[in-house]
């Protein structure tokens, strides 16, 4: 074997090792902006990224520790109509949209979700959560509503940057309304 062609070997196998390494460097980074991208988004089932961005109550206080802004509840259940018209009319209203997700930190509270959840460091339960029921039939309700003093179903409950309270409005509301509301309780 000669020299030259040695030389020759001793190249192609740099070349086929550096783009192997190229290449294993390529997909380690992929899968690590992946997984990273996984992990911030919402886990909210409600979120839209084309809409409101929804959040539970929990990535909603964690977000507000990072960085303070008020936050808006949209407390609801699924066999409500004037829930389901606020998500056919008004929150499809993209003033509305733009408004929330500029201004507050949106969650989306199913009044009866037999899931526990923390809110300003209390656990809230639903012990008297029916599973026979249907997801779309009145159930208890979770005790979180009560401590955030929601009135009714539909309702939406306001806190400030210092997480104070500072509303809760019962109702469906249209986009002009809503326009409205949202205004007043940002200046609280």
């Amino acid at each position: 074997m000669s020299f030259k062609s040695n030389i020759y070997k001793m190249k192609i196998s740099r070349i086929i090792f550096g783009v192997l390494g190229f290449l294993a460097l390529g997909t380690f980074i992929f899968s690590c902006s992946s997984s990273a991208q996984k992990k911030m988004l919402p886990k909210s089932p409600y979120y839209d990224a084309n809409g409101i961005h929804w959040l539970t109550m929990e990535e909603a206080e964690i977000a507000h520790k990072k960085n303070p802004k008020d936050i808006y509840i949209m407390v609801f259940a699924q066999w409500c109509p004037n829930c389901e018209k606020f998500d056919k009319t008004t929150y499809l209203d993209t003033s509305v949209v733009n408004m929330i997700n500029r201004d507050f930190y949106a969650v989306k509270l199913d009044a009866h979700t037999p899931e526990d959840i923390v809110w300003q460091d209390s656990t809230f339960s639903n012990p008297r959560y029916d599973t026979t029921k249907a997801r779309d039939k009145p159930n208890a309700y979770n005790h979180i509503v009560y401590a955030i003093g929601a009135k009714s179903i539909p309702s939406m409950v306001f806190y400030n940057e210092k997480m104070e309270k500072t509303g809760s409005i019962m109702g469906y509301k249209d986009a002009k309304k809503m326009k409205r509301i949202l205004s007043l309780q940002k200046r609280k």
